[in-house]
Protein backbone atom coordinates (compact mmCIF):
# COMPACT_ATOMS: atom_id res chain seq x y z
CA UNK A 1 0.00 0.00 0.00
CA UNK A 2 2.82 2.40 0.89
CA UNK A 3 4.43 1.66 -2.49
CA UNK A 4 1.16 2.41 -4.33
CA UNK A 5 0.78 5.72 -2.48
CA UNK A 6 4.31 6.70 -3.42
CA UNK A 7 3.69 5.72 -7.03
CA UNK A 8 0.45 7.72 -7.13
CA UNK A 9 2.21 10.76 -5.65
CA UNK A 10 4.95 10.46 -8.28
CA UNK A 11 2.47 10.16 -11.15
CA UNK A 12 0.45 13.13 -9.94
CA UNK A 13 3.64 15.15 -9.81
CA UNK A 14 4.33 14.53 -13.52
CA UNK A 15 3.00 17.41 -15.58
CA UNK A 16 2.14 16.82 -19.19
CA UNK A 17 3.64 19.58 -21.38
CA UNK A 18 1.03 22.04 -22.61
CA UNK A 19 0.32 21.49 -26.29
CA UNK A 20 1.15 24.50 -28.40
CA UNK A 21 -1.72 26.19 -30.21
CA UNK A 22 -1.49 28.25 -33.38
CA UNK A 23 -4.01 30.57 -35.00
CA UNK A 24 -5.17 31.13 -38.56
CA UNK A 25 -7.99 32.71 -40.51
CA UNK A 26 -10.15 31.41 -43.33
CA UNK A 27 -13.23 33.01 -44.88
CA UNK A 28 -13.10 35.73 -42.18
CA UNK A 29 -13.11 33.12 -39.41
CA UNK A 30 -10.34 32.85 -36.83
CA UNK A 31 -9.35 29.22 -36.19
CA UNK A 32 -7.15 27.68 -33.49
CA UNK A 33 -5.17 24.56 -34.36
CA UNK A 34 -2.36 22.30 -33.15
CA UNK A 35 0.45 20.53 -34.97
CA UNK A 36 -1.28 17.22 -34.22
CA UNK A 37 -4.30 18.30 -36.28
CA UNK A 38 -6.86 19.46 -33.70
CA UNK A 39 -8.81 22.52 -34.93
CA UNK A 40 -11.35 24.88 -33.34
CA UNK A 41 -13.26 27.63 -35.16
CA UNK A 42 -13.31 30.61 -32.78
CA UNK A 43 -15.07 33.69 -34.15
CA UNK A 44 -16.04 35.46 -37.36
CA UNK A 45 -14.80 38.95 -38.28
CA UNK A 46 -14.72 41.22 -41.29
CA UNK A 47 -11.05 40.23 -41.40
CA UNK A 48 -8.38 40.91 -44.00
CA UNK A 49 -5.45 39.56 -42.00
CA UNK A 50 -3.96 39.56 -38.49
CA UNK A 51 -0.56 39.51 -36.83
CA UNK A 52 0.69 39.61 -33.28
CA UNK A 53 2.82 38.39 -30.39
CA UNK A 54 2.80 34.99 -28.70
CA UNK A 55 2.10 35.27 -24.97
CA UNK A 56 2.19 31.58 -24.11
CA UNK A 57 1.76 28.16 -25.67
CA UNK A 58 -1.99 28.76 -25.81
CA UNK A 59 -2.47 32.53 -26.21
CA UNK A 60 -1.49 35.51 -28.32
CA UNK A 61 -2.00 39.26 -28.48
CA UNK A 62 -3.00 40.15 -32.04
CA UNK A 63 -4.02 43.09 -34.20
CA UNK A 64 -7.03 42.53 -36.49
CA UNK A 65 -7.07 44.33 -39.86
CA UNK A 66 -9.79 45.19 -42.36
CA UNK A 67 -9.23 47.23 -45.55
CA UNK A 68 -5.56 47.67 -44.60
CA UNK A 69 -6.47 49.38 -41.31
CA UNK A 70 -6.19 48.12 -37.75
CA UNK A 71 -9.57 47.47 -36.14
CA UNK A 72 -8.31 46.76 -32.65
CA UNK A 73 -6.24 44.47 -30.45
CA UNK A 74 -7.49 41.17 -29.09
CA UNK A 75 -6.44 38.20 -26.97
CA UNK A 76 -6.73 34.90 -28.87
CA UNK A 77 -6.82 31.50 -27.15
CA UNK A 78 -8.23 28.08 -28.14
CA UNK A 79 -11.40 29.16 -26.31
CA UNK A 80 -12.11 32.32 -28.28
CA UNK A 81 -11.18 35.82 -29.43
CA UNK A 82 -11.71 38.68 -26.97
CA UNK A 83 -11.28 42.32 -27.99
CA UNK A 84 -9.52 44.54 -25.47
CA UNK A 85 -11.47 47.30 -23.77
CA UNK A 86 -9.96 50.78 -23.66
CA UNK A 87 -9.34 53.94 -25.66
CA UNK A 88 -6.25 54.06 -27.90
CA UNK A 89 -5.55 55.77 -31.21
CA UNK A 90 -5.56 52.96 -33.78
CA UNK A 91 -4.06 55.26 -36.41
CA UNK A 92 -0.71 54.62 -34.71
CA UNK A 93 -0.81 50.96 -35.78
CA UNK A 94 0.36 50.20 -39.32
CA UNK A 95 0.53 46.84 -41.08
CA UNK A 96 3.54 45.87 -38.97
CA UNK A 97 1.45 46.04 -35.81
CA UNK A 98 3.21 46.80 -32.55
CA UNK A 99 6.45 46.11 -30.68
CA UNK A 100 6.44 44.49 -27.26
CA UNK A 101 8.76 46.36 -24.89
CA UNK A 102 8.16 44.20 -21.80
CA UNK A 103 5.97 41.28 -20.78
CA UNK A 104 5.37 39.80 -17.36
CA UNK A 105 1.99 38.22 -16.82
CA UNK A 106 -0.55 39.75 -16.74
CA UNK A 107 1.04 42.93 -18.14
CA UNK A 108 2.25 43.58 -21.69
CA UNK A 109 3.87 46.93 -22.51
CA UNK A 110 3.63 47.76 -26.22
CA UNK A 111 4.41 50.62 -28.58
CA UNK A 112 2.89 51.01 -32.08
CA UNK A 113 5.08 50.87 -35.18
CA UNK A 114 3.50 53.71 -37.17
CA UNK A 115 5.56 56.53 -35.70
CA UNK A 116 7.39 58.99 -37.96
CA UNK A 117 10.66 60.69 -37.06
CA UNK A 118 9.15 64.15 -36.63
CA UNK A 119 6.97 62.82 -33.82
CA UNK A 120 8.84 59.88 -32.38
CA UNK A 121 12.13 61.68 -31.89
CA UNK A 122 10.33 63.23 -28.89
CA UNK A 123 9.38 59.81 -27.49
CA UNK A 124 6.81 57.23 -28.56
CA UNK A 125 3.33 56.37 -27.34
CA UNK A 126 3.33 53.39 -24.99
CA UNK A 127 0.28 51.31 -24.04
CA UNK A 128 -0.36 48.82 -21.25
CA UNK A 129 -2.30 45.61 -21.86
CA UNK A 130 -3.73 43.71 -18.87
CA UNK A 131 -4.35 40.17 -20.07
CA UNK A 132 -6.45 39.13 -17.09
CA UNK A 133 -8.65 42.25 -17.14
CA UNK A 134 -8.72 42.30 -20.99
CA UNK A 135 -7.99 46.02 -21.06
CA UNK A 136 -5.63 48.39 -22.86
CA UNK A 137 -4.69 51.88 -21.70
CA UNK A 138 -2.28 54.67 -22.58
CA UNK A 139 0.76 54.95 -20.30
CA UNK A 140 2.04 58.14 -21.96
CA UNK A 141 2.46 59.67 -25.42
CA UNK A 142 6.17 60.54 -25.18
CA UNK A 143 8.05 57.63 -23.61
CA UNK A 144 11.76 57.08 -24.21
CA UNK A 145 12.25 53.85 -26.19
CA UNK A 146 15.47 54.59 -28.12
CA UNK A 147 17.69 52.13 -26.25
CA UNK A 148 18.40 48.37 -26.19
CA UNK A 149 16.57 48.32 -22.84
CA UNK A 150 14.35 51.44 -22.62
CA UNK A 151 12.13 50.54 -19.65
CA UNK A 152 11.73 47.96 -16.91
CA UNK A 153 8.87 45.79 -15.68
CA UNK A 154 9.02 43.97 -12.35
CA UNK A 155 5.84 42.41 -11.02
CA UNK A 156 3.28 45.20 -10.81
CA UNK A 157 5.87 48.00 -11.10
CA UNK A 158 6.66 49.68 -14.42
CA UNK A 159 9.62 52.09 -14.57
CA UNK A 160 10.09 54.30 -17.61
CA UNK A 161 11.30 57.70 -18.87
CA UNK A 162 8.76 60.29 -20.06
CA UNK A 163 9.20 63.67 -21.70
CA UNK A 164 7.38 66.44 -19.85
CA UNK A 165 5.69 69.49 -21.38
CA UNK A 166 7.39 72.01 -19.12
CA UNK A 167 10.12 74.61 -19.54
CA UNK A 168 13.18 72.98 -21.16
CA UNK A 169 11.09 69.82 -21.79
CA UNK A 170 12.77 67.65 -19.11
CA UNK A 171 12.84 63.87 -19.03
CA UNK A 172 11.53 62.24 -15.86
CA UNK A 173 12.00 58.69 -14.60
CA UNK A 174 8.71 57.35 -13.27
CA UNK A 175 7.63 54.30 -11.32
CA UNK A 176 4.00 53.31 -11.85
CA UNK A 177 2.07 50.83 -9.71
CA UNK A 178 0.07 49.01 -12.39
CA UNK A 179 -2.52 47.82 -9.87
CA UNK A 180 -3.50 51.31 -8.73
CA UNK A 181 -2.19 53.59 -11.48
CA UNK A 182 -0.32 55.69 -8.93
CA UNK A 183 3.04 57.12 -10.01
CA UNK A 184 6.10 58.62 -8.37
CA UNK A 185 9.11 60.27 -9.99
CA UNK A 186 12.64 59.44 -8.85
CA UNK A 187 14.92 61.36 -11.25
CA UNK A 188 14.70 64.24 -13.75
CA UNK A 189 17.11 65.84 -16.20
CA UNK A 190 16.97 68.35 -19.06
CA UNK A 191 18.80 68.63 -22.35
CA UNK A 192 22.12 70.51 -22.11
CA UNK A 193 21.09 72.68 -25.05
CA UNK A 194 17.75 74.11 -26.08
CA UNK A 195 17.02 71.43 -28.63
CA UNK A 196 13.87 69.37 -28.21
CA UNK A 197 15.43 66.52 -30.19
CA UNK A 198 18.80 66.39 -28.38
CA UNK A 199 19.71 62.67 -28.12
CA UNK A 200 20.07 61.24 -24.64
CA UNK A 201 22.18 58.38 -23.33
CA UNK A 202 19.87 56.41 -21.09
CA UNK A 203 19.31 52.72 -20.48
CA UNK A 204 18.05 50.46 -17.73
CA UNK A 205 18.04 46.83 -16.66
CA UNK A 206 15.11 44.46 -17.21
CA UNK A 207 13.34 45.58 -14.03
CA UNK A 208 13.99 49.33 -14.20
CA UNK A 209 15.62 49.25 -10.78
CA UNK A 210 18.90 50.65 -12.15
CA UNK A 211 19.34 53.37 -14.81
CA UNK A 212 22.52 54.56 -16.48
CA UNK A 213 22.52 58.22 -17.57
CA UNK A 214 25.39 59.98 -19.32
CA UNK A 215 25.02 63.61 -20.33
CA UNK A 216 27.15 66.75 -20.66
CA UNK A 217 26.22 69.62 -18.36
CA UNK A 218 26.60 72.23 -21.08
CA UNK A 219 27.76 72.26 -24.70
CA UNK A 220 30.59 74.67 -25.52
CA UNK A 221 31.83 74.93 -29.10
CA UNK A 222 35.43 73.77 -29.57
CA UNK A 223 35.87 72.48 -26.01
CA UNK A 224 35.33 69.24 -24.15
CA UNK A 225 32.17 69.72 -22.05
CA UNK A 226 31.79 68.76 -18.42
CA UNK A 227 30.39 65.24 -18.28
CA UNK A 228 28.63 63.23 -15.58
CA UNK A 229 27.97 59.50 -15.69
CA UNK A 230 25.43 58.40 -13.12
CA UNK A 231 23.83 55.17 -11.97
CA UNK A 232 20.34 55.97 -10.68
CA UNK A 233 18.41 53.60 -8.49
CA UNK A 234 14.64 53.49 -8.38
CA UNK A 235 14.73 54.54 -4.72
CA UNK A 236 16.17 57.89 -5.88
CA UNK A 237 19.76 57.31 -4.76
CA UNK A 238 22.54 58.14 -7.23
CA UNK A 239 26.02 56.65 -7.65
CA UNK A 240 28.50 58.87 -9.52
CA UNK A 241 30.43 56.53 -11.79
CA UNK A 242 32.54 59.20 -13.45
CA UNK A 243 32.95 62.98 -13.60
CA UNK A 244 34.91 64.66 -16.38
CA UNK A 245 35.57 68.37 -15.71
CA UNK A 246 35.18 70.83 -18.55
CA UNK A 247 38.17 70.83 -20.88
CA UNK A 248 39.36 67.36 -19.89
CA UNK A 249 39.25 64.26 -22.07
CA UNK A 250 37.30 61.23 -20.79
CA UNK A 251 39.48 58.32 -19.67
CA UNK A 252 36.84 55.57 -19.62
CA UNK A 253 33.88 54.26 -21.55
CA UNK A 254 30.97 53.27 -19.30
CA UNK A 255 27.67 51.56 -19.97
CA UNK A 256 24.93 49.51 -18.31
CA UNK A 257 24.58 46.12 -19.99
CA UNK A 258 21.73 44.10 -18.58
CA UNK A 259 22.37 43.80 -14.84
CA UNK A 260 26.02 44.84 -15.13
CA UNK A 261 28.12 48.01 -15.27
CA UNK A 262 30.99 47.98 -17.81
CA UNK A 263 34.12 50.11 -17.58
CA UNK A 264 36.83 50.26 -20.27
CA UNK A 265 39.85 52.51 -20.67
CA UNK A 266 39.92 54.82 -23.70
CA UNK A 267 43.01 54.70 -25.94
CA UNK A 268 44.41 51.40 -24.67
CA UNK A 269 46.62 49.58 -27.22
CA UNK A 270 47.58 46.32 -25.51
CA UNK A 271 46.63 44.22 -22.46
CA UNK A 272 43.37 46.16 -22.36
CA UNK A 273 40.93 45.57 -19.51
CA UNK A 274 37.19 45.15 -19.46
CA UNK A 275 35.90 45.55 -15.90
CA UNK A 276 32.42 44.24 -15.07
CA UNK A 277 30.46 44.77 -11.88
CA UNK A 278 26.89 44.06 -10.90
CA UNK A 279 24.80 47.24 -10.93
CA UNK A 280 23.76 46.43 -7.36
CA UNK A 281 27.42 46.56 -6.26
CA UNK A 282 30.06 44.03 -5.34
CA UNK A 283 33.48 43.09 -6.65
CA UNK A 284 34.75 43.92 -10.14
CA UNK A 285 35.44 41.06 -12.56
CA UNK A 286 38.34 41.79 -14.94
CA UNK A 287 38.95 40.43 -18.43
CA UNK A 288 42.06 41.18 -20.50
CA UNK A 289 42.24 41.50 -24.29
CA UNK A 290 45.22 41.97 -26.58
CA UNK A 291 43.94 45.34 -27.80
CA UNK A 292 41.08 47.72 -27.11
CA UNK A 293 37.56 46.60 -27.93
CA UNK A 294 34.70 48.66 -26.57
CA UNK A 295 31.81 46.46 -25.45
CA UNK A 296 28.13 47.37 -25.26
CA UNK A 297 26.63 44.08 -24.09
CA UNK A 298 27.61 41.16 -21.86
CA UNK A 299 25.77 37.99 -20.88
CA UNK A 300 27.14 35.67 -18.16
CA UNK A 301 27.71 32.04 -19.17
CA UNK A 302 28.81 29.10 -17.01
CA UNK A 303 32.23 28.76 -15.38
CA UNK A 304 32.77 32.52 -15.08
CA UNK A 305 32.73 33.12 -18.84
CA UNK A 306 30.80 35.97 -20.44
CA UNK A 307 29.42 36.49 -23.92
CA UNK A 308 30.36 40.04 -24.94
CA UNK A 309 29.54 42.14 -28.01
CA UNK A 310 31.55 45.14 -29.15
CA UNK A 311 29.99 48.31 -30.53
CA UNK A 312 31.44 47.18 -33.88
CA UNK A 313 29.29 44.03 -33.71
CA UNK A 314 32.14 41.56 -33.11
CA UNK A 315 31.19 39.06 -30.42
CA UNK A 316 33.51 37.22 -28.03
CA UNK A 317 33.53 34.68 -25.23
CA UNK A 318 35.74 36.12 -22.48
CA UNK A 319 37.46 34.32 -19.63
CA UNK A 320 39.13 35.69 -16.53
CA UNK A 321 42.06 33.40 -17.32
CA UNK A 322 42.84 32.06 -20.75
CA UNK A 323 42.56 33.44 -24.25
CA UNK A 324 39.25 34.93 -25.37
CA UNK A 325 37.37 33.36 -28.27
CA UNK A 326 36.52 35.68 -31.17
CA UNK A 327 33.34 34.27 -32.72
CA UNK A 328 32.87 36.82 -35.53
CA UNK A 329 30.50 39.62 -36.37
CA UNK A 330 27.22 38.95 -34.59
CA UNK A 331 24.22 38.78 -36.89
CA UNK A 332 21.45 37.28 -34.74
CA UNK A 333 21.50 35.82 -31.22
CA UNK A 334 18.70 33.49 -30.18
CA UNK A 335 16.44 34.80 -27.36
CA UNK A 336 17.76 32.15 -24.95
CA UNK A 337 21.42 32.99 -25.87
CA UNK A 338 21.97 29.37 -26.90
CA UNK A 339 22.60 29.95 -30.62
CA UNK A 340 24.44 32.67 -32.51
CA UNK A 341 24.70 33.43 -36.23
CA UNK A 342 27.92 35.21 -37.17
CA UNK A 343 29.10 36.38 -40.56
CA UNK A 344 32.14 38.06 -41.99
CA UNK A 345 31.92 41.38 -43.82
CA UNK A 346 28.66 41.34 -45.81
CA UNK A 347 29.99 44.23 -47.91
CA UNK A 348 32.64 41.87 -49.32
CA UNK A 349 30.67 38.98 -50.78
CA UNK A 350 30.75 36.04 -50.97
CA UNK A 351 31.65 35.47 -47.34
CA UNK A 352 31.33 32.83 -44.62
CA UNK A 353 28.58 32.48 -42.04
CA UNK A 354 28.63 30.26 -38.96
CA UNK A 355 26.03 29.13 -36.45
CA UNK A 356 27.46 28.59 -32.97
CA UNK A 357 26.37 26.50 -30.02
CA UNK A 358 27.33 29.28 -27.61
CA UNK A 359 27.48 27.32 -24.35
CA UNK A 360 29.77 24.64 -25.84
CA UNK A 361 31.75 27.07 -28.05
CA UNK A 362 31.11 24.85 -31.05
CA UNK A 363 30.22 25.63 -34.68
CA UNK A 364 27.26 23.46 -35.69
CA UNK A 365 26.76 24.86 -39.18
CA UNK A 366 28.93 26.75 -41.64
CA UNK A 367 28.35 27.96 -45.17
CA UNK A 368 28.85 30.63 -47.80
CA UNK A 369 26.54 33.62 -48.09
CA UNK A 370 26.32 35.49 -51.40
CA UNK A 371 23.79 38.15 -50.39
CA UNK A 372 21.68 38.93 -47.35
CA UNK A 373 20.99 36.30 -44.70
CA UNK A 374 18.26 35.80 -42.10
CA UNK A 375 17.89 33.21 -39.36
CA UNK A 376 14.79 32.30 -37.37
CA UNK A 377 15.16 30.28 -34.18
CA UNK A 378 12.55 27.76 -33.06
CA UNK A 379 12.34 25.20 -30.27
CA UNK A 380 13.05 22.35 -32.66
CA UNK A 381 15.73 23.99 -34.81
CA UNK A 382 16.38 27.02 -36.97
CA UNK A 383 15.85 28.15 -40.54
CA UNK A 384 18.43 30.07 -42.57
CA UNK A 385 17.18 32.11 -45.50
CA UNK A 386 19.44 33.88 -48.01
CA UNK A 387 18.33 36.59 -50.41
CA UNK A 388 19.72 39.11 -52.87
CA UNK A 389 20.90 42.28 -51.20
CA UNK A 390 18.73 45.29 -51.94
CA UNK A 391 15.71 43.16 -52.82
CA UNK A 392 14.87 41.25 -49.66
CA UNK A 393 11.38 39.80 -49.62
CA UNK A 394 10.75 40.93 -53.22
CA UNK A 395 13.31 38.55 -54.66
CA UNK A 396 12.19 35.69 -52.46
CA UNK A 397 8.54 36.13 -53.33
CA UNK A 398 9.37 36.25 -57.04
CA UNK A 399 11.40 33.06 -56.68
CA UNK A 400 8.48 31.26 -55.07
CA UNK A 401 6.35 32.18 -58.05
CA UNK A 402 8.89 30.59 -60.41
CA UNK A 403 10.27 33.80 -61.92
CA UNK A 404 13.87 32.79 -61.16
CA UNK A 405 15.89 30.24 -59.22
CA UNK A 406 14.91 30.38 -55.54
CA UNK A 407 17.62 31.42 -53.06
CA UNK A 408 18.77 28.61 -50.77
CA UNK A 409 16.79 27.81 -47.63
CA UNK A 410 18.33 25.61 -44.96
CA UNK A 411 16.79 23.84 -41.95
CA UNK A 412 18.85 22.62 -39.00
CA UNK A 413 17.08 20.15 -36.71
CA UNK A 414 18.05 19.98 -33.04
CA UNK A 415 16.59 16.46 -32.84
CA UNK A 416 19.42 14.84 -34.80
CA UNK A 417 21.69 17.66 -35.97
CA UNK A 418 20.71 17.03 -39.59
CA UNK A 419 20.26 19.73 -42.22
CA UNK A 420 17.67 19.86 -44.98
CA UNK A 421 16.91 22.14 -47.92
CA UNK A 422 13.14 22.60 -47.92
CA UNK A 423 11.39 24.28 -50.85
CA UNK A 424 10.90 28.03 -50.52
CA UNK A 425 7.68 28.70 -48.63
CA UNK A 426 6.38 30.32 -45.46
CA UNK A 427 7.39 28.11 -42.54
CA UNK A 428 6.29 29.30 -39.12
CA UNK A 429 7.62 26.64 -36.73
CA UNK A 430 10.13 23.82 -36.43
CA UNK A 431 8.83 21.06 -34.18
CA UNK A 432 10.84 18.97 -31.73
CA UNK A 433 11.02 16.05 -34.20
CA UNK A 434 12.43 18.32 -36.93
CA UNK A 435 9.26 18.55 -39.00
CA UNK A 436 8.00 21.90 -40.27
CA UNK A 437 4.73 23.77 -40.10
CA UNK A 438 4.05 25.51 -43.40
CA UNK A 439 1.46 28.07 -44.50
CA UNK A 440 0.81 28.01 -48.26
CA UNK A 441 -0.97 31.09 -49.50
CA UNK A 442 -4.58 30.32 -50.50
CA UNK A 443 -3.85 26.61 -50.19
CA UNK A 444 -3.68 25.77 -46.51
CA UNK A 445 -1.53 24.84 -43.54
CA UNK A 446 0.60 21.71 -43.60
CA UNK A 447 2.89 19.66 -41.41
CA UNK A 448 5.92 18.54 -43.44
CA UNK A 449 8.44 15.80 -42.63
CA UNK A 450 11.44 16.57 -44.82
CA UNK A 451 13.25 13.28 -44.14
CA UNK A 452 10.37 11.06 -45.28
CA UNK A 453 8.77 13.56 -47.63
CA UNK A 454 5.39 13.06 -45.94
CA UNK A 455 3.07 16.03 -45.56
CA UNK A 456 -0.26 16.33 -43.77
CA UNK A 457 -2.79 19.08 -44.37
CA UNK A 458 -4.04 20.54 -41.08
CA UNK A 459 -6.30 23.30 -42.49
CA UNK A 460 -7.44 23.79 -46.08
CA UNK A 461 -7.47 27.27 -47.67
CA UNK A 462 -6.30 28.92 -44.43
CA UNK A 463 -3.53 31.40 -43.65
CA UNK A 464 -1.54 31.40 -40.44
CA UNK A 465 -1.56 34.42 -38.14
CA UNK A 466 2.11 35.32 -37.83
CA UNK A 467 3.27 35.62 -34.21
CA UNK A 468 6.59 36.96 -33.00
Amino acid sequence: MKFLLLLLTFLLGIQTPTEKWYFAWRDQTVIAFTASGETRPLASFDLEFARGYRLSATSALVTLYTDHEAQGLAIVTPDGVTSLRGEIDLEWIDRQGFDVLAYEHPYVVVTPNNCGFQWCRFGRPVWLVNIDALTIEVIADHVFVDSPQPLGLSGHLLRYARREYQDSFPWTLWERDLRTGQERSFYQFSSPIEDFAWPISLRTDNTGEFWYHSEPTVITAGEHPEFWRRLIRSDGSIEILDHIPEGEIPKYVWTLAGENILQQAIGCTRACRLDIRAASGGEWQTFTLSDNAYFEFVYPLSDGRVLARQYSGVIWILRESGAPLRMGVAHTLSPDFRWLLTAHDLSDLPTTYRVWDVQNERVVLEGIVTGGIDITYYEGGFLIDQYSLGMGQVIRTAARQGDEDPPPLLLYSHADGKTFEPPQSHYFDVLSDGSLLESRYQDGIYRVDLESGAETQILAAANVINLR
